[in-house]
């Protein structure tokens, strides 16, 4: 066997990359089929009145009151960490959520929270924790 060390440095981040990726892959898939799941099964449960409900109407909210923006806001993240969303689908679905009466704040907060950390990212980021975890205590 050759030492890694002796390697050209192109080599060893190529073989670290795939040692990375083949390490993740299993969080990702799990992810990705968690994901899918609870989309296909939550999904027709909720029409789109119920999701008005959730993330606060346009009406009660544009009125300024800081309160309501506060809640809107924390309703539309909570409710953008469940759906797994990049910004490809996430921006068209702004527009639709804006459409059907939803107001600014919790879109907003909305958007940002399903493009910074969806549910399919959960499982891989809960696997480097746990690596750190372990490696820290």
């Amino acid at each position: 066997k050759v030492p890694l060390v002796s390697l050209p440095v192109w080599f060893r981040l190529l073989y670290e990359t795939k040692l990375g990726l083949v390490a993740a892959a299993p969080w990702l898939i799990a992810g990705v089929i968690a994901a899918s799941l609870l989309t296909t099964i939550l999904k027709p449960l909720f029409p789109s009145t119920a999701i008005r409900s959730l993330l606060g109407g346009g009406n009660s909210s544009e009125n300024g009151s800081s309160s309501s923006i506060i809640t809107d806001s924390l309703r539309g993240a909570i409710m953008g960490l469940l759906v797994p969303f990049c910004s490809c689908g996430a921006l068209p679905l702004a527009v639709a959520l804006k459409e059907e009466g939803v107001s600014s704040s919790s879109v907003a907060a909305f958007v940002t929270a399903a493009q910074a950390a969806g549910l399919d990212s959960l499982f891989f980021k809960l696997h480097f924790f746990f690596k750190l975890h372990r490696l820290f205590f």
